[in-house]
């Protein structure tokens, strides 16, 4: 079966639309594709990104009880407080646990 000249002059009359669909498709195609590369990058940066953590109170405070023995009448209620406040967060620790390295396996 042969194409006869209006088959022709149909066809040509829709390749403007075709075309025009087509573009449509590769740009939402390429869109997609930049969007999926940035959030890639961006992962890739929070994944990279230094955190600085709170700063949490460890060990034995030194200089709470050396303070709480220096006198003074009118602190006697204030250090009273802070002692019992110390005997109940006294949490005693190994000062070896976690320098240890064993690399031998």
């Amino acid at each position: 079966m042969a194409i006869l000249p209006i088959d022709l002059q149909t066809l040509y009359g829709q390749l403007e639309k075709v075309s025009k669909t087509a573009v449509q498709q590769q740009a939402a195609h390429l869109q997609s594709e930049l969007h999926n590369e940035k959030e890639a990058h961006r992962l890739a940066a929070r994944k990279e990104a230094v955190v600085e953590t709170e700063k949490t109170e460890e060990g034995p405070n030194i200089n709470k009880d050396a303070h709480s023995h220096s006198g003074g009448t009118g602190q006697g209620k204030k250090k009273e407080s802070s002692e019992d406040e110390a005997q109940e967060k006294e949490i005693i620790k190994d000062p070896q646990l976690g320098k240890k390295i064993d690399v031998s396996g």
